[in-house]
């Protein structure tokens, strides 16, 4: 777009437009559309005059008796009588009186109010003069997020949104009466417009905003964003429930622009929406609750724009004492809960892919739409269709995004540490002996009883999901811990029972033999494989904690536990030796004491033989003993016979 001078104007600015064929098409200045888009009370008496005479109507008395458009708008107004004694007067036919009223009526304002101005030939925004279109900038201020249901998956907040945009057509509209202001919801108030400055005789709730405080407008009719019905409305798509607890608007003039004007209005919404959510991670989980809020039809002629917002708790007019105070650690604003002070506000093209009347692809579902396509020119093919409703597609579906964070210090000490604490004193059991298979069982029974008892009085605390979460699995595998080691107690007192030791591999076979024999030996072997247990019981699960809580520690937890879990192994391996060397002495002591036995029953049998011998042949073997020479000198001696011989 170019800036021009056009004389022909006095010197007024114009724009020009260049086509897409590279034409240059001249945009109407401002003058230009002040004559065709002034109220009727604006018009002089020959305005007025060329207004009546475009109508058929006869102007010779009207220009006698100058009436302009102020005095014309009046009799209209005023009293039915008094209205045609007037018209009368003035040459006007008594069948064409009311349609005169009507028309003088429909020409107090502009008869496009109600559209946005890129659709009203008299903005020069408008499409119709080569115009970009309005511009609607939006941005919100969540004030507080009241709860957060996360099983039917809804939430409810209050917020504030302002939307803004530039109205240049403020000028075309008539300055209201008494009445008509007082009944008027949005007067046409400019901001700060100061109390001190406005007339004793002028209301100072309203503004023209070509002359300040000396007119009044209603803004009632002109355009807005949330104006009911029509293709330009706005409306939250995933609203449940929606509450408006008011809406102001307010205006600011352009000082560099004459006659343009910024509107901003702002509503203050209290509603519950849905959304879906995702509870994979809870309960270190992050929702981001969105807001859709879409715009009808017509998205060519208003171009929707974002501007990221803010969570303020308590609202922008909180006393920042009071601010102070509630954002410290001891307040919280939803229960179990931290929300993030950035919102995020997006703007996106609305899809077209899924319109009632229309197949994804653009297949026309009725007939009757492809003829009227076909009246308008346009092949109803689906690739025509798909062209023709994505060319320059503005935005015009935004999402406002808060995102609150799940804060898991409930879950880890009233749930976590229960079921931790649990499991500890499941390990207790390994300290009993292997044979002890009653009280170990009813140990791990009663463990894995109050678990499920515990996880049914804290279900209603969890969301309910069709698929697995990182707390739910942790809350599985202690179950399954807790099964584990029930089974290690049975394994241990088979093996017990028939005498097996594990280790059997590591000695010789006779060892082994030895260990199985010795009732001790073996309970020791087994007690060894209850502390081998503990250790890989203790490690794995403390990876999953860690897995669970401290997942960023997750590689050097598993490193230096595994080296601990290998020397704890190491030493139970060494001990194991042990009770093989142990079993070995046994076996030595044992040879030793069968040797010294079958000495023993020999030397038992020996005795009795000579003992026997004796009793047959005293004289005989008395004979024999003093007879025996000395083995010195030859004399005889005594010798005494051994029990061995």
């Amino acid at each position: 777009i170019a800036t021009v001078v056009d004389a022909s104007m006095g010197g007024a600015v114009a724009e020009v437009q260049m086509s897409s064929g590279g034409e240059r098409r001249a945009l109407p200045t401002r003058s230009q559309l002040d004559a065709s888009c002034r109220p009727i009370k604006a018009y002089s008496t020959v305005e007025v005059a060329a207004w009546l005479a475009a109508r058929g109507y006869n102007t010779t008395a009207f220009v006698a008796e100058s009436i302009d458009g102020e005095a014309l708008t009046y009799y209209a107004y005023t009293d039915p009588g008094v209205s045609q004694d007037v018209l009368r007067s003035l040459g006007v036919p008594l069948a064409k009186m009311g349609k005169l009223l009507d028309q003088i009526k429909g020409a107090r304002e502009p008869m496009r109010m109600h559209l946005p101005p890129g659709a009203d030939p008299c903005s020069l925004t408008s499409f119709y003069h080569g115009g970009v279109g309005t511009d609607v900038h939006t941005t919100v201020l969540v004030e507080k997020v009241v709860s957060l249901d996360q099983n039917a998956n809804t939430f409810e907040i209050v917020f504030k949104i302002i939307y803004i945009w530039d109205e240049d057509r403020i000028r075309y509209l008539p300055d209201g009466s008494q009445d008509e202001m007082s009944a008027c919801k949005h007067p046409c108030v400019a901001v700060g417009l100061p109390n001190a400055e406005c007339p004793m005789d002028k209301s100072c709730s309203v503004g023209d905003m070509d002359s300040g405080p000396a007119g009044s407008k209603c803004c009632d009719g002109i355009w807005t964003p949330i104006r009911q019905g029509g293709d330009f409305q706005r409306f939250f798509a995933n609203a449940l429930e929606l509450e408006v607890e008011y809406s102001d608007l307010y205006m600011e003039q352009w000082a560099e622009r004459q006659g343009d004007t910024l509107m901003m209005l702002t509503e203050r919404i209290k509603g519950t929406f849905a959304i879906p959510m995702t509870y994979k991670m809870y309960p270190t989980d992050r929702q981001e609750l969105d807001i859709h809020l879409a715009f009808k039809g017509g998205a060519s002629f208003v171009r929707y724009q974002s501007a990221n917002g803010i969570y303020l708790r308590g609202g922008e007019q909180l006393p920042g004492t009071l601010r102070e105070k509630f954002n410290s650690s001891d307040f919280e604003e939803l229960s179990g809960w931290w929300i993030e002070e950035g919102v995020k506000v997006q703007a996106y093209n609305a899809s077209s892919d899924y319109l009632l009347w229309f197949h994804p692809g653009y297949v026309l579902k009725f007939d009757i739409m492809g003829k009227i396509f076909s009246q308008n020119g346009i092949d109803p093919k689906p690739e025509i269709l798909q062209s023709v409703f994505e060319s320059g597609r503005p935005p015009s579906f935004i999402i406002i995004q808060a995102a609150v964070n799940r804060i898991p210090n409930s879950f880890y000490l009233n749930i976590m540490a229960s079921v931790v604490f649990l499991n500890l004193m499941n390990i207790f059991a390994f300290l009993l002996s292997p044979e002890a298979i009653e009280a170990r069982l009813a140990s791990c029974g009663t463990m894995i009883l109050a678990l499920m008892a515990f996880q049914i009085v804290v279900s209603d605390n969890i969301p309910k999901t069709g698929y697995s979460m990182g707390a739910l699995d942790f809350l599985l595998v202690s179950n399954v811990y807790m099964v584990v080691a029930a089974m290690e107690s049975v394994l241990v007192f088979w093996l017990h029972t028939h005498g097996i030791t594990p280790f059997g591999f590591m000695g010789s076979t006779e060892e082994a033999g030895r260990v199985r024999e010795v009732p001790e030996l073996l309970g020791r072997h087994l007690q060894i494989v209850d502390r081998i247990f503990i250790a890989f019981y203790l490690y794995t699960y403390g990876v999953l904690l860690c897995v669970t809580l401290f997942s960023g520690f997750i590689l050097v937890f598993v490193l230096v536990g595994a080296g601990i879990v290998a020397l704890h192994v190491g030493v139970e391996m060494f001990r194991v030796m042990q009770v093989f060397k142990e079993a070995g002495a046994s076996l030595k002591e044992a040879s030793k004491d069968k040797l010294y036995d079958s000495f023993a029953s020999i030397s038992q049998g020996m005795s009795k033989a000579a003992s026997s011998d004796a009793s047959l042949q005293p004289s005989k073997k008395k004979k024999k003993t003093e007879e025996r020479p000395s083995a010195e000198g030859g004399a005889a001696g005594v010798v005494q016979a051994s029990p061995y011989g």
